[in-house]
């Protein structure tokens, strides 16, 4: 069984490969394309918002400049969430959208894909649950196709979201029971996966489950879980999004703290609206 990276070790091996493609190497550019994108993810999975934005600005800038329509496309949908951080969801929609009508694909291929994920999250972002989750509705049955299923990744993605938007609709009194279940089956689907860094997500949708059907209890055990979780996994924007919502249901001393760290993190990483920015990482709670 191969050995598995942390986020880490992840970053720091894909900026070496930048590093190397672009002052060693000729003809790479698909090859730099990849290695800079994935560095740019792992940074952003950590948790370094800020560090994230200081190469994704210029880099999307110089694509533009170049023609690189690839890496305009990943940059500006792939990357949304840092237009989120800058409590830009208009402009995260309008790059996605001017991205992909670059493309000649026409049905639901890889930029339609990511086209969609950008539109979730700025519908979350602005508080518009409904329409998030019949966005993943109306794409379930593309989104069930090999193209989407066959990449562990995505697999997990796909079934985070799902459970985000269904749960993010259930906080307003919609549909809950059969909401709930299906965001329980998604949940199941990430732990079948088995991985140190999805694993949290799925611990995330139970408790979020448990808050909603109005277990207080296994709701605080359940988020103090995923905090840890996250924390292991060196996903510290998702463990502070965690310890926000934690400090949320606790109330008071303790739940004040836990809110305050939070916000402290999100303040250092240029998160300028925390309450959005929440609601898209994990829905499902009062604001």
């Amino acid at each position: 069984m191969p050995t598995l990276l942390t986020w880490v070790e992840a970053t720091e091996r894909c900026g070496r490969a930048v590093t190397l493609l672009r002052d060693h190497c000729t003809g790479v550019i698909w090859e730099l394309n990849l290695a800079q994108n994935f560095f740019l993810f792992s940074v952003v999975y950590r948790g370094e918002l800020r560090e994230a934005a200081s190469h994704w600005r210029g880099l999307l800038q110089s694509a533009r400049e170049r023609g690189n329509f690839y890496l305009v496309l990943e940059l500006s949908t792939r990357l949304s969430l840092l237009w989120l951080a800058a409590d830009q969801p208009l402009e995260a929609q309008r790059e996605a959208d001017e991205a992909v009508s670059r493309w000649s694909q026409r049905g639901f291929e890889r930029p339609r894909y990511l086209q969609l994920l950008t539109r979730i999250q700025t519908c979350l972002y602005v508080g518009r649950p409904r329409e998030a989750w019949e966005l993943v509705e109306r794409h379930q049955g593309e989104l069930g196709r090999p193209l989407f299923r066959r990449v562990q990744h995505t697999r997990i993605e796909i079934a985070n979201w799902r459970a985000r938007c269904a749960l993010a609709v259930a906080g307003h009194g919609e549909d809950a029971r059969r909401l709930h279940t299906i965001a329980l089956d998604a949940a199941q689907r990430i732990e079948r996966e088995r991985m140190p860094w999805s694993n949290p997500l799925a611990t995330l949708i139970r408790a979020t489950v448990a808050y909603q059907q109005g277990d207080a209890d296994a709701a605080v055990e359940r988020l103090t879980a995923t905090v840890a979780g996250f924390t292991s996994a060196e996903m510290h924007m998702h463990a502070a999004v965690c310890r926000w919502r934690l400090g949320a249901v606790i109330g008071h001393g303790r739940g004040a703290a836990l809110r305050l760290e939070a916000d402290r993190f999100l303040a250092v990483q240029d998160v300028r609206n925390p309450t959005a920015f929440v609601r898209v990482v994990a829905p499902g709670f009062p604001d």
